[in-house]
């Protein structure tokens, strides 16, 4: 979810576009891990140094909550949320 609202701060596009590139990050990070290549220091701790399947399912969890928060809020009208 964090990825997404900062790419909804930074990218004004569809909500799908920006879930498409929020699940791309996210596999892009489970990449590099499986490769080996974290960033050293405090890149390695947001990013994390192992691979694990368990954290595709939750960046899905994340990102599909990140889009149904997003749609009720535009739903409702509310865009400062």
């Amino acid at each position: 979810m964090l990825v997404y609202a900062f790419l909804g701060l930074l990218w004004r596009t569809t909500a799908a576009r920006r879930t498409l590139a929020t699940a791309a990050i996210a596999a892009a990070v489970e990449f590099y891990q499986i490769l080996g290549m974290t960033p050293p220091g405090i890149g390695g701790v947001l990013v994390g140094a192992f691979p694990d399947p368990w954290d595709l399912v939750a960046y899905a969890i994340g990102v599909v909550a990140a889009l149904a928060w997003e749609r009720r809020l535009v739903r409702s009208g509310d865009q400062t949320g």
